[in-house]
């Protein structure tokens, strides 16, 4: 029963909330096409692939610890370090899955990662408040509406330019790792599929990175 995609339901409404943002993707997606597409990104997780990406993990904790942290300890007071570590989590994601470095611990108030935050904090409080998952009271009640269709537009601009200029490039990433055994990030893996006719359209690639 929990192997049949018909049953793997997820609930509708909250999940239809994070699609503006996170699109018709495996995370908010159903049913048979939930099935064939985690199907496809099988292969993007596994062990040996996630393995390589520990040099990732490492460099930016390097950067955590020896320059960020550091800053922080010298005051002598107390300091909430959740905010840092949020921002080298976005870094591990960003290389991981989009192969591009923001360097987001570095410069925190950078347009992407502001509304990427933003995002997040719109997502909890309509999590925990039903009557925003109605646009007309969210438009009217939400004091970051304004900034929310905002960063919509930043985080939507910024993919479809990153998923244009990979794919441009697809052709001398495919030589450099046939020559250096590079690793391929998540949304290089995803174009990959996409010329095999698996994915189809960039608007579905979109809405997995």
């Amino acid at each position: 029963m929990l192997g049949d995609a018909r049953f793997n339901s997820k609930g509708t409404q909250i999940y239809n909330q994070m699609k503006p943002w996170l699109g018709k993707g495996i995370l908010t997606i159903n049913g048979e096409t939930w099935h064939s597409r985690r199907k496809l990104l099988t292969k993007a997780f596994h062990f040996q692939i996630l393995q390589d990406f520990l040099p990732v993990m490492n460099n930016q904790v390097q950067t955590l610890v020896n320059d960020i942290l550091p800053k922080v300890a010298d005051t002598g007071k107390p300091e909430d370090i959740s905010m840092f570590v949020k921002n080298y989590t976005m870094d591990v994601i960003c290389e991981a899955a989009m192969g591009v470095d923001m360097d987001v611990q570095r410069k925190p108030n950078e347009e992407y990662p502001k509304a990427i935050r933003c995002l997040t904090r719109v997502i909890v409080d309509k999590a925990v408040a039903p009557r925003l998952w109605f646009e007309p009271l969210f438009a009217l009640t939400h004091p970051q509406y304004l900034e929310y269709r905002k960063s919509l537009r930043v985080v939507q601009r910024f993919t479809d330019h990153l998923i244009k200029t990979r794919r441009q490039n697809l052709s001398e990433r495919e030589e450099e790792y046939t020559e250096k055994k590079k690793r391929l990030a998540f949304l290089d893996l995803l174009l990959d599929a996409s010329d095999n006719g698996k994915l189809v359209t960039d608007q579905d690639i979109k809405d997995e990175v």
